[in-house]
């Protein structure tokens, strides 16, 4: 799964680099997504073969986990 766009906080954001932090968000608004992805997922994130750290798991847990990475 890719997150292009998605809607939060009455705001349609584009998915680019870091585009949740640069959102103009509240930080609150924001920290609640993350937690929100975070404890509501099955997925773990583990160490790959060239030292980087790779979400495995269900495919749209992974997308999740990757668009906060």
């Amino acid at each position: 799964m890719n997150v292009n766009r998605y809607y939060v906080g009455g705001k349609q954001i584009e998915n680019l680099d870091n585009s949740l932090h640069k959102s103009g968000l509240d930080e609150s608004v924001t920290r609640i997504v993350e937690d929100c992805i975070i404890l509501n997922c099955d997925s773990r994130v583990e160490m790959s073969v060239e030292a980087r750290y790779t979400p495995e798991g269900n495919g749209t847990e992974v997308g999740m986990l990757r668009f906060l990475q």
